[in-house]
């Protein structure tokens, strides 16, 4: 009884939604963000962990404080600290809302979430990085 195959766990995908102004906040921005975030997750069988949504809003990209102060330098101080289950999905509208740095920097944090040691296919479409 109850030997059977369990049901395969859904994959964990985190939403990061950043805007350079809080003044964003008035227009369609975060809407549009979220909206896309829920739909492409759902489209690909993901779990949304709607909790853990990660915003940086009025926090730069091209500086590069939202990694180092911001939601996503949390979100990169969970993965380092090995909180963020292996095969989740970081989903982002493009890739400028990470970043707007240089190459180097923007690999550097590219590398970061991916994981350099660990397997991983990025997707350019909506953004999505399996940290394997």
């Amino acid at each position: 009884m109850g030997g059977g195959p369990q049901p395969a766990k859904k994959p964990c995908a985190y939403s990061y939604v950043r805007m350079s102004t809080e003044r964003q906040l008035l227009g369609d921005s975060l809407r549009r963000q979220r909206d896309m975030s829920r739909q492409y997750a759902a489209s690909q069988g993901w779990e949304l962990l709607e909790e853990n949504q990660l915003q940086d809003v009025g926090i730069s990209a091209f500086s590069g404080a939202n990694a180092s102060g911001g939601a996503l330098s949390r979100f990169l101080k969970a993965i380092r600290e090995r909180k963020v289950p292996t095969g989740s999905f970081l989903i982002v509208e493009s890739f400028d809302r990470l970043t707007r740095q240089e190459a180097l920097k923007s690999f550097g944090l590219f590398s970061e979430i991916i994981g350099r040691e660990h397997r991983h296919s990025c997707r350019p479409q909506n953004v999505q990085c399996r940290h394997d």
